[in-house]
Formats: structure tokens, C-alpha cells, sequence
């Protein structure tokens, strides 16, 4: 008896300073407890808001996913934090052009004749400088007509989304393509801007960074691209060229217009992303 009490106080002094592993037997040294899966994730607390505000003195560093915010957030001792945000109110930390960094692991240079085309991989975003034409992506074009010289026309890339598809839709000559593919992070746009309803509008929560244009009628008078940011009533014009060069990105709020003048005659397009 007295070798079996013995025994269960040495066990269980053991246990209080032994190490958890969950899915695994070797804990690593500095962890009071590791969960070790391939297939499986940590599942933490779930709440709204209110019933996240209902917890009763939590301590620092107590975690919970909300289900209103669609985030995790952790008490800090004096307030509910997260690292998310709404792209509509915060700052922007990345690159303007390259939301999603560069990648030089992944450069890609291909080239497109007639009716070939390039499909993006799943979850990743392709950023391109062309020299070519009659190049549509998803079925919207973003060049045409004469050749253009390699950058000469592009102060920006073009972004080509995660599954969408670049298309050389000429019958004649060849696009060649340089950039390279990154982990997508924002979502690529590639849209008509037209003259009448319905206009491009930007969705709630979203922020449109618009790379490039394209006017597909050429040398038209006051012919451009225009944002009407509601509630403001001013109207921006990008410019009046075939070729629209934008020296500067364009940049949309939540709930604006994206719209084509007139006199452009609804033929125009632009390429972008939505963060």
C-alpha cells in the first residue's frame, strides 16, 4: 500500500510539470502545450460581439474568433484587438502597384500566339507588362489594334486574377508576356466602364485600385474613364487618349461609379483590384 501511495504522488507531481502534445508524443521544450496536425486546425471560441462584451473580467491575452467581425481578436488588458481591418478606413501598408509584394521566385515570361491563352493557378495573382495586342482577360479586352512598344503604354501592370484566363484573341501576331505570379492577397478587376446604367460600382468594405485603361475608340474628344465617389458630386477624368496612360493609379471608395464619358461611347475598360 504504502509503495502503491508512493507511487501515485510521484505520478501525479509528474503530471502537473509534464509537457501536453496533442497529435504528437514530443512536445516541443518551450511549449506547455503543442497540437501537431496535417489535416486538422485549432478551433477556437466563437461569439458575437455582444456575447464577446458579456465575458466577465477576461484576462490578457484571451483569444476568440467573432463571428460579426469575421476575425480573431485577443483582449490585450484594456480592449478587444484584431489585426484585421476594413480596407475602407485603414492605411494601405503594401506597394500601390504590387499589393501582393514581389515574387522573384516565381518570374513568368511566356508568349501567346492566336488564340492561345494562360489560365492564372488557384490562389495565386499574375502581374504582366505586354508587348503585343488584342490581348482580353476573361473575355474583356485590355489591348488592341496597332502593336504597342514594350512599357511604353503601361506606367503599370496589369494584374491577371487567381483562375482567370489571358487570351491572345487576334488572328494575327504574337503577345509576349513578362512579370511574375504571387500569393493572391486582393482580388484582380477586370471590367467595362460604360456610359449608362448599370455602372461599375464598388462593393461595400472594398477599395478599387485601378491600374490601367483602355479606350477602344480613338481620339475621342474628352473620351475617359470617371469615378463619381458618392456623396461627393465632382467628377475625375483620367484623360482622353486611345490608350488611356494613367501616370498614377486610380483609386475608388466603397460605394462609388465607375463610368466612361459620352463621348467615349461606353468602349471603355479597365484593370485593377479590389483590397
Amino acid at each position: 500500500m504504502k509503495r502503491f501511495l508512493i507511487f501515485l504522488i510521484f505520478y501525479g507531481i509528474n503530471f502537473l510539470y509534464a509537457q501536453i502534445g496533442i497529435g504528437t508524443t514530443t512536445p516541443h521544450i518551450s511549449s506547455k502545450l503543442e497540437i501537431s496536425s496535417t489535416s486538422q486546425g485549432f478551433l477556437p471560441p466563437r461569439m458575437t460581439t455582444a456575447q464577446r462584451n458579456a465575458i466577465i473580467s477576461p484576462a490578457e491575452g484571451l483569444s476568440i474568433y467573432n463571428t460579426d467581425a469575421k476575425c480573431l481578436e485577443f483582449y490585450d488588458g484594456t480592449a478587444w484587438k484584431s489585426n484585421c481591418s476594413s480596407a475602407s478606413t485603414s492605411k494601405f501598408a503594401g506597394n500601390l502597384l504590387y499589393p501582393d509584394g514581389v515574387d522573384f521566385s516565381n518570374v513568368f515570361v511566356k508568349h501567346l500566339l492566336p488564340s492561345q491563352s494562360y489560365t492564372v493557378p488557384a490562389g495565386k495573382n499574375l502581374y504582366l507588362f505586354i508587348y503585343g495586342n488584342n490581348a482580353t482577360i476573361n473575355g474583356v479586352s485590355i489591348l488592341s489594334g496597332s502593336s504597342l512598344n514594350y512599357g511604353s503604354v503601361q506606367n503599370q501592370p496589369f494584374i491577371v486574377g487567381s483562375g482567370q484566363t489571358l487570351v491572345n484573341s487576334g488572328v494575327t501576331g504574337t503577345i509576349y508576356l513578362n512579370g511574375f505570379l504571387c500569393d493572391a492577397t486582393v482580388t484582380a478587376v477586370t471590367a467595362v466602364a460604360t456610359t449608362t446604367n448599370p455602372y461599375y460600382t464598388v462593393p461595400t468594405g472594398k477599395t478599387l485600385v485601378i491600374l490601367n485603361t483602355y479606350i477602344a475608340t480613338p481620339n475621342v474628344a474628352n473620351g475617359g474613364i470617371y469615378i463619381l465617389a458618392s456623396p461627393n458630386v465632382n467628377n475625375i477624368s483620367a484623360g482622353i487618349f486611345q490608350n488611356i496612360i494613367l501616370g498614377l493609379p486610380m483609386i475608388a471608395p466603397e460605394g462609388s461609379l465607375v463610368f466612361s464619358s459620352t463621348a467615349a461611347n461606353g468602349l471603355v475598360t479597365f484593370n485593377g483590384y479590389l483590397k
